[in-house]
């Protein structure tokens, strides 16, 4: 079993607001100050240093999550959140010639490179408080997060109520 499939089995249940969004994870990024419009003495400007790529994948979990409440109300109490970001394999975990599509045997499962976990993880809870799901990511009381290859990249999301 992969980890992607043991992860979905120890984690769902009747009752879960499960969201897939398919897509290469993007992480929360810095914040940024810039004068307005770029000239010297310009009022300041506060912006996501990968702002097109943040908005972008932001509006997708959004979109996504809306999909999958259909319509529930917020949740109000204590909230547990786990997230499994899947993330595609760089091309050196491919074997060559006539094998070229397969995996070479000792490939890791889980991610350990960049993008860090717990900006992935600010960008997904922001996300999910835009969407309604919740009021505010400060009522995230627990989780479980992973960063694993796969050949379908994406996030998949878990929210079920604590109270």
């Amino acid at each position: 079993m992969s980890v992607a499939e043991d992860w979905a089995v120890t984690t769902s249940a009747t009752g879960r607001l499960m969201i897939v969004v398919d897509g290469i994870p993007v992480p929360q990024g810095s914040k940024k100050i810039r004068p307005s419009g770029g000239k010297p003495g310009g009022r300041p400007v506060l912006v996501e240093d990968n702002d097109v790529r943040h908005r972008s994948w932001r509006a997708e979990v959004v979109a996504a999550a809306r999909h999958a409440a259909s319509g529930r109300p917020a949740l109000l109490g204590p909230v547990l959140v786990s997230l499994l970001f899947r993330f595609p394999h760089p091309k050196y975990h491919y074997r060559t010639g006539r094998f070229a599509g397969v995996l070479k045997d000792g490939t890791p499962r889980f991610h350990s490179g960049t993008p860090d976990i717990d900006k992935l993880e600010r960008h997904i809870f922001d996300a999910l408080t835009i969407a309604g799901i919740y009021r505010d990511d400060g009522q995230v009381a627990d989780g479980r997060r992973s960063k694993v290859y796969s050949e379908r990249p994406g996030v998949t999301i878990i929210v079920e109520s604590l109270g």
